[in-house]
């Protein structure tokens, strides 16, 4: 009877010391499968490249995509001929039918694509956008000077006769061309704060240790 009773109590034992094995295990596994430090580093990582936030863009891109789209149909599809004094009606003449007008919508057409570049991959092409507005300058004002030579006595104009003295595509140009450089002088004058600004807070950091 004692055997049976030892028996019986070592079999009684044994649940608790498997339930205790199991407790421990089972704390071991949830102490290996819980890498919760590892997680948000793995999610910070995902957040810093922006896969997951859109809203991270550069407003500046979409800017710069406006102004080459702009810059691409006035150079291609708008007259920069304007109506004067002794020509009513004015020619059908496109930025396109000149060499630096046909550069012009070069630049502008693939700066369209580098915008879409810029804020769907994640690159940062911003040389069409520059190229095409510099050229742009160029086009609108070598026609103007074309343009009051070809009207002759300028001083009967009145307010109305210069504004219709050059077409709808080189206001275009030049409204859009001078967009895009406002718009990359205030980036860079953007970045140049924030990288005194790090700079800054890396020297006090320093000091600080």
């Amino acid at each position: 009877m004692s055997d049976n009773q030892n028996m019986g109590t070592s079999a009684s034992d044994t649940p608790a010391s498997a339930t205790s094995a199991g407790t421990s295990g089972g704390s071991e596994v949830a102490s290996v499968g819980t890498p919760a430090p590892e997680t948000a580093t793995v999610g910070s990582v995902a957040d810093l490249g922006g896969d997951a936030d859109v809203s991270s863009d550069h407003k500046e891109h979409y800017t710069l995509l406006f102004c080459c789209l702009a810059m691409t149909m006035a150079a291609l599809c708008m007259p920069i001929e304007g109506g004067f004094a002794g020509r009513a009606q004015p020619i059908d003449l496109y930025a396109k039918d000149s060499i630096a007008g046909a550069f012009v919508a070069v630049f502008a057409g693939y700066g369209v694509l580098a915008g879409w570049m810029n804020i769907h991959i994640r690159k940062m092409i911003v040389w069409p956008a520059f190229f095409a507005a510099a050229d742009a300058i160029y086009v609108c004002t070598m026609r103007l000077m074309q343009m009051i030579n070809l009207a002759g006595d300028t001083s009967k104009f009145d307010f109305r006769d210069w504004i219709h003295l050059v077409g709808s595509g080189w206001y275009v140009l030049a409204i859009a061309s001078l967009l895009v450089v406002k718009t990359l002088f205030s980036a860079v004058m953007s970045g140049a704060k924030k990288d005194a600004a790090r700079k800054e807070a890396a020297k006090a950091a320093r000091s600080k240790k």
